[in-house]
């Protein structure tokens, strides 16, 4: 089985560059206000990109895209939690 399967959806392939860049960016930032705003841009992608107008809920393809775009979503909830919760234990003090 390869490691990376591709799903024939030209909405995904044409967004998921983007998606994964913004993701390498959190991934990659130190600071948790940095994260929560990178998290914040992932997210208005990831939600505009469930509002596909091209979404079939009978094609599998899209049911597949659906929850790539679910969890990314999910995701970036965790994110902007995770930092929230940083930026305010770093606010308490030790």
């Amino acid at each position: 089985m390869s490691e990376h399967q591709v799903i024939e959806c030209s909405t995904l392939q044409r967004i998921n560059p983007l998606l994964e860049a913004l993701t390498a960016r959190i991934n990659a930032a130190g600071e948790p206000a940095e994260k929560i705003r990178l998290a914040g841009e992932l997210q208005q992608e990831v939600d505009a990109f469930l509002d596909c107008p091209n979404h079939q809920a009978s094609r599998l393809e899209c049911r597949n895209c659906r929850l790539i775009a679910t969890l990314r979503h999910q995701a970036t909830e965790l994110v902007r939690g995770t930092g929230r919760l940083s930026a305010f234990q770093g606010r308490m003090g030790p």
